[in-house]
């Protein structure tokens, strides 16, 4: 077990300087390589209430993963022995491609797989960082049981709005990933906002996913049902679904922190009855280098079944 976290003496004036100087320059080159935030996090122990009091109302559908997970989320130790200090990144999603399918795809997944395009910079990051100072890391592109937004927002990168996403200076339209780290860096400010009087995430959510502000019941939320689910989905969604063969933008689309979503192409019917006709092993090689096979090839094909069943 991971012994006690140990008293936070003052650090001498020069330690501080180099810390603030190595968080510093990390966090610029993060940018430069095409993060449009980056901070850092102090390794704490973090309080599992809010969490599991979210597991206990049955809010996390089939995940069952969270709940075993959530000893290493409350110490990060336990995920790299001796971490110290964790770096967080936004990117922009990715660019999209011209796929006929683009028009029925949540707008993360419609480029390549993020957990490359962020992993690329990680991966990087992690050289140019460990060819300056010795230490270990990890690199974690929504791999590993940290809980992302939380330490995205102490590292300053934004605040957690009420659909339960992040909003940093650019919106939400971002993807996360962390470098965890034995090396000591300095800590970067948190910010705090809060969304007032607005609620257009909530009215806008097709299935009343957004229980309460912040909070998500997996259970009805379209991008779970689409992407993590396994098995049928359940009629009483189908018509909410429209052509959404992969995800759901509605909250993001109708937070007032994104710009205005571009128009895209209608999804082509006839791309999306090719996906029925496609067996295991030519839907992953249709699908390679993309978030979509998150769905698996039977969760791709039953999205395009009830997607043709609300074309009728």
């Amino acid at each position: 077990m991971p012994r006690p976290f140990p008293p936070s003496p003052y650090l001498p004036y020069t330690v501080r300087v180099e810390r603030e100087a190595l968080t510093g320059w990390l966090v610029e080159r993060a940018q430069a390589l095409g993060a449009t935030a980056a901070g850092v996090a102090a390794v704490t122990p973090m309080d599992p209430t809010p969490l599991q009091a979210w597991l206990d109302a049955g809010y996390a559908a089939e995940m069952a993963f969270l709940q075993r997970h959530l000893p290493l989320r409350a110490d990060l130790r336990a995920v790299l022995p001796g971490a110290r200090s964790v770096l967080c990144v936004a990117l922009p999603y990715p660019a999209p491609g011209a796929d006929p399918l683009i028009g029925a795809v949540a707008r993360y997944a419609r480029g390549e797989d993020y957990h490359c395009v962020v992993g690329r910079l990680l991966h990087a990051l992690w050289a140019e960082l460990r060819a300056r100072v010795p230490g270990e890391g990890r690199v974690l592109v929504d791999s590993g049981p940290l809980p992302e937004r939380e330490l995205a927002r102490r590292a300053g990168l934004g605040w957690v709005g009420r659909h339960g996403c992040l909003i940093t200076p650019a919106g939400t339209r971002v993807v996360l990933g962390e470098l965890l780290t034995t090396i000591a860096l300095a800590p970067t400010a948190a910010v705090s906002g809060d969304c007032g009087a607005c609620r257009r995430c909530l009215d806008a959510c097709p299935t009343g996913a957004l229980v309460a502000p912040g909070v998500v019941d997996a259970r009805r939320c379209l991008s779970y049902l689409t992407v993590e689910h396994r098995g049928d989905i359940p009629a009483a969604f189908h018509a909410a679904m429209g052509t959404r063969l992969f995800g759901c933008d509605a909250c993001q689309d109708a937070c007032p922190h994104n710009p205005t979503p571009e128009a895209l192409p209608y999804p082509a019917r006839d791309a999306i009855a090719a996906l029925l006709t496609l067996d295991d092993d030519a839907l992953r090689s249709r699908f390679r280098h993309t978030s979509l096979l998150r769905a698996k090839p039977a969760g791709l094909r039953r999205n395009a079944g009830i997607v043709l069943e609300n074309w009728q």
